[in-house]
């Protein structure tokens, strides 16, 4: 259900130099808010940063400056109900960026065969990569893209 409504979110435009300043601080109040230890954030590196059009496609400068920023957040040992509520939380706090792509790989898959189990699924923890944008005009304010 929390990646439906993840999907179904609309993203919001920045009107802000580009935004990645408080992402660490909010990922960490995220965190806080769901227990989760410090040691579970691994990192958080930026992906891309490009314009939504190319600069030919259109005269209108307003257009012409919006731009996308990505970041990735890799997050290790966590577990898919520590996810939802990470998600949950995502939703309503980090508001001006959106989840992309989830990426999940089992933390550890040979514990889970060595400890007899028949299923390495049977261990419930993941490394996640959430792959998250932000879109933002590099002008600071509507009307500086009207004159």
């Amino acid at each position: 259900m929390e990646i439906t409504r993840l999907r179904n979110r609309r993203e919001r435009v920045a009107w802000q130099a580009k935004p990645q300043t408080d992402l660490l601080a909010q990922v960490n109040s995220i965190m806080a808010d769901c227990d989760l230890p410090a040691r579970t954030l691994a990192r958080i590196s930026g992906d891309s940063d490009t314009a939504l059009t190319s600069h030919d496609s259109t005269t209108d400068p307003f257009i012409r400056s919006l731009r996308k920023q990505s970041m990735s957040i890799t997050l290790n040992d966590i577990s898919p109900v520590k996810l939802a509520t990470f998600l949950t939380k995502w939703n309503t706090k980090a508001d001006l960026w959106t989840v992309e792509r989830i990426e999940m790989t089992h933390a550890n898959p040979g514990l889970a065969r060595n400890a007899g189990m028949a299923n390495p699924a049977d261990n419930q923890n993941y490394h996640i990569r959430l792959v998250v944008s932000a879109l933002y005009h590099d002008q600071l304010s509507p009307e500086s893209t009207r004159n």
